[in-house]
Parts: C-alpha cells; structure tokens; sequence
C-alpha cells in the first residue's frame, strides 16, 4: 500500500482551508503532521481519520443547559441570544414554572429575576440552596435593584452571583462559564 503524502498547500486546498491557517495549525500542533527537513507533511490516511474523530467529538459534546426565569420576555430573550450558541436554554416566566422546569430538565445553571410574581427570585434562591436536589446548582440573580440592596441580600439566600440589570454580555458569559466550570 503506498502512503500519500500531502504538502501544506495540497492540505489547505484539501481541508477548504488558508495555507496560512493550515501552517499555524501544524505548528501548534493541532493536526497531525511531520516535519521532514523545514517542509510539512502531512499523511492522507491519519488526516482522514483526524478529520473523522473531530465530527466525532462534536457530535458528542453535550450542551450545558441553562434555566433562565424571568417574568419579562425581552430580558429571557435577550439572555437566551447572548447564550443558546454554546448552552441548551430552557426558559420559565415566573418562579412555580421553574420548579417544573427544573424537575424535568436538570440545568446545570439558573439564571433568575429577583423580582416576579408568585414567589420572588430571593425566595427560591433560598428554596433551591436549602433542597438537596438543587443545592448544588448554581445559581446567578439578575435585577434592577440598587446594588446595596442585592449585595448583602444575594449572599444571605445562598445565590452564587448577581449581574445587575442593564448588563454587561461579556460579563455574563463569564460568570455562567466560570460557575458551570468551563473556565
């Protein structure tokens, strides 16, 4: 059986990719190649079946879900534009519904309104932190309060965090990686 070999330039046409970007990708060592003298190259067969374990993987890769409860549309939409490329989003509009919700769903987060009706996001914080079910979720508090009232009161109900409302995107996207443990 004879071997193929391919170049850099016939591994970028091959790939649909820039020689620039299959270079940097060599050098990083993230496909596999070898380098004989100062060229590249890169064996046909073993890119197959790189190529191959990549789809593999990202058919595999489960998404974390995310429950967001809140009772205002835009703000559940808002937050569910800014996350649903890299996380399952489910969605409750007020605080009973999420207890469903998260019976059913299992989120590996909540994002929750401190103020909504029936029971407010500071009473099922402290209802999520106290069940041995959902104590260990965490759990981050949005609001449009002042910020000395949520401070104290945030830490009082066991919620791991809070964004205050209008807020930063990028700021959220940390903090709900930093607690689902992706960063």
């Amino acid at each position: 059986m004879i071997t193929k070999f391919l170049t850099i330039d016939e591994l970028a046409t091959y790939l649909r990719i820039s020689r620039d970007c299959a270079y940097k990708l060599a050098q990083q060592g993230k496909l596999p190649a070898s380098k004989i003298g100062r060229k590249w190259r890169f064996e046909k067969d073993i890119i197959d079946k790189w190529i191959k374990n990549q789809q593999n993987c990202n058919r595999t890769v489960k998404k974390k879900k995310i429950l967001i409860v809140d009772d205002n549309e835009d703000v559940r939409i808002l937050i569910r534009e800014i996350l649903e490329s890299e996380f399952d989003i489910i969605e409750a509009s007020e605080g009973l519904e999420s207890l469903t919700k998260i019976g059913n769903e299992k989120p590996n987060l909540i994002i929750m309104d401190v103020t909504m009706p029936y029971k407010d996001g500071y009473e099922l914080c402290e209802y999520f932190k106290t069940n041995a079910v959902t104590k260990d979720i965490p759990v981050i508090l949005i609001t449009g309060q002042d910020i000395s009232t949520i401070d104290k009161r945030f830490k009082e109900v066991g919620a791991d965090d809070y964004l205050t409302k209008p807020f930063d995107n990028n700021l959220l996207v940390f903090k709900v990686k930093k607690y689902i443990g992706i960063l």
